[in-house]
């Protein structure tokens, strides 16, 4: 039920911006531009293992990533506009510890440049219950190395009408 609730809030989220128009949220784009929510979502589970993700950007330069399969897993990128998260980590009363800061897992977004090593960085904690929302085509972003069991779902809203 949990995982059912937090996908149709993150869903809706979309749905508004689809309905309302989303100009001024994207550093490149107007009204005139369709948003769509796909029927798409990923779940992410990480384990205390020191998973992460490099620093990337969702809705394009990706064309980079190696491995004969790739063309198939990148399909699609460049029609990303919008990257929804909401994290599902349990921070409540049911015996579960809030986050801390050596749990590490934090996303952490770049502003300000084309390079890690241009731009001034946040880190914004996997807190449950936290919904980021972010330009995927102009944010680069990183997961950092996570040490406790970090939960989240994540929906691309894209541009156009179309499947």
């Amino acid at each position: 039920p949990c995982l059912t609730h937090g996908e149709r809030l993150l869903r809706s989220v979309g749905h508004f911006l689809e309905r309302e128009g989303f100009g001024g949220f994207l550093a490149h784009a107007d009204e005139s531009i369709p948003l769509r929510v796909p029927d798409e979502t990923q779940l992410a589970i990480y384990g205390p293992g020191g998973a992460f993700y490099k620093p990337q950007r969702d809705g394009g330069g990706a064309e980079a990533a190696a491995g004969p399969l790739s063309h198939l897993r990148l399909r699609g990128l460049g029609r990303r506009l919008v990257t929804g998260i909401l994290y599902l980590n349990d921070n409540g009363p049911n015996g579960a510890r809030p986050w801390r800061e050596e749990d590490g897992g934090c996303l952490r977004v770049y502003a300000g440049g084309d390079s890690t090593s241009e731009c001034h960085h946040v880190d914004i904690p996997p807190i449950g219950g936290r919904m980021v929302l972010f330009d995927a085509q102009a944010m680069l972003h990183e997961v950092r190395p996570n040490h406790h069991e970090r939960a989240a779902i994540t929906v691309w809203f894209l541009v156009g009408s179309e499947a």
